[in-house]
């Protein structure tokens, strides 16, 4: 900011001005406060006389017991039901011994604020119901741990670690957000590889998860990803109304950006996946990739090959060149071979194992082999060379 003689009073004054302030700021913060906490209070007492207690002892029991842990039973997995009163909406855990994210559930922060020893808030009817747990212990980045109730159950996965008990969602258990669906849960976010679906141009829900299912099939049963299944989760945003990309010759969602990424936020998400809708079968539009945004942009249609997440992942995941030659493309954007481990000058002394073929996005430049995903939807392999990357980068997930 550039000096101003005339203003610099000013400055020094509206600063004072906001010290005087100070005070009664604080006071009408803590008066705020004071009157959320009653009304948790409040809430938690109007929601409790509606329920039995002995239900909820019930509850508490059974999920300490749950937790126990056994030293000789270190690795084991336990898939665990877990029934609640009726009228039970989620159950949120809080390992107060971690540091935990903000809430976007404000009744859930009032609940955490006015019960400082409790642990577990139960949701039902007009608020939460605090509980005490023992044993609990949530990651990180896994902390509040919320999940919605089933029929007035919950399903949880427990792996005993020794002196606790790691807590995931069951397999195939709806995540407490209404605005995240898992579609296939491998084990904790922090150590998997988690994709999550965006849709645009959608207009039903079950045709966006129908297509994401495609794909996550296509995943499922070709390489490196087969081997690997076990290290990815995959989640859907049931939002479809918020993004509508644009076509051309390819996916533009540069109006959009913002409210991808906010989508995307509401599940755990290593790479977003945009599944674009193009009725348009007669004009495609093109898949990209996308590296700083870590996005893949899929358009979805009948005519439309499900095999080019395989490249697009190519991409994102083992940093892949095109094999394909596009020197209009290539040219433009002086492409070069030295980053990718699949694009090389002759005679290809990057890789030991393969052949050295021309043509690799530019054709003055070589590729291991002579045809795969990288060059053709033809063909579903990636090569040996190929293969190699993308295990190297899959193997830092458990």
């Amino acid at each position: 900011m550039k000096y101003n003689k005339h203003n610099k009073y000013c400055k020094v004054e509206n600063k004072r001005g906001q010290e005087n302030l100070a005070p009664v700021l604080y006071a009408v913060v803590a008066i705020v406060v004071i009157l959320l906490a009653s009304w948790g209070i409040f809430q938690f007492y109007k929601s409790k006389s509606s329920v039995s207690q002995a239900d909820f002892i019930v509850f508490s029991k059974n999920l300490n017991n749950f937790l126990k842990t056994d030293s000789s039973q270190f690795g084991n997995i336990e898939n665990v039901n877990l029934v609640l009163p009726e009228g039970t909406n989620n159950v949120c855990m809080i390992d107060r011994s971690e540091e935990f994210n903000e809430f976007s559930d404000s009744q859930l922060a009032v609940a955490v604020s006015a019960y400082e020893d409790m642990n577990v808030f139960v949701k039902n009817k007009g608020g939460y119901i605090p509980l005490k747990i023992e044993n609990l212990k949530l990651s990180e980045d896994n902390n509040p741990f919320c999940i919605k109730t089933s029929g007035n159950n919950i399903k949880l996965n427990l792996e005993n670690k020794g002196e606790h008990k790691s807590i995931s969602i069951s397999p195939d258990e709806e995540k407490s957000s209404e605005d995240c669906t898992v579609l296939v849960y491998s084990g904790e976010p922090s150590k998997k590889l988690d994709f999550t679906f965006v849709a645009s141009n959608y207009n039903d829900v079950q045709d966006f998860k129908n297509d994401a299912e495609k794909y996550i099939d296509v995943l499922r049963n070709n390489e490196p990803f087969k081997s690997n299944f076990s290290k990815l989760n995959f989640y859907m945003i049931n939002d479809i109304a918020s993004v509508k990309c644009e076509n051309g010759q390819l996916i533009n969602c540069d109006k959009e950006e913002f409210e991808i990424h906010e989508l995307a936020s509401k599940c755990p998400n290593d790479i977003i996946i945009l599944l674009h809708k193009n009725f348009n079968v007669i004009s495609p539009v093109r898949s990209s990739s996308v590296s700083n945004m870590n996005m893949v942009k899929i358009s979805s249609s009948p005519v439309e090959d499900n095999s080019v997440i395989l490249h697009e992942l190519g991409h994102m995941i083992g940093h892949l060149a095109d094999e394909y030659v596009d020197n209009a493309y290539y040219q433009n954007v002086n492409f070069k071979p030295d980053p990718y481990p699949n694009c090389d000058y002759s005679p290809c002394s990057k890789w030991s194992v393969g052949g050295c073929y021309e043509g690799c996005s530019l054709g003055n430049y070589y590729r291991p082999t002579q045809d795969s995903i990288m060059r053709s939807l033809s063909d579903l392999n990636y090569g040996p060379v190929n293969e190699k990357a993308m295990n190297n980068n899959l193997g830092v997930y458990q």
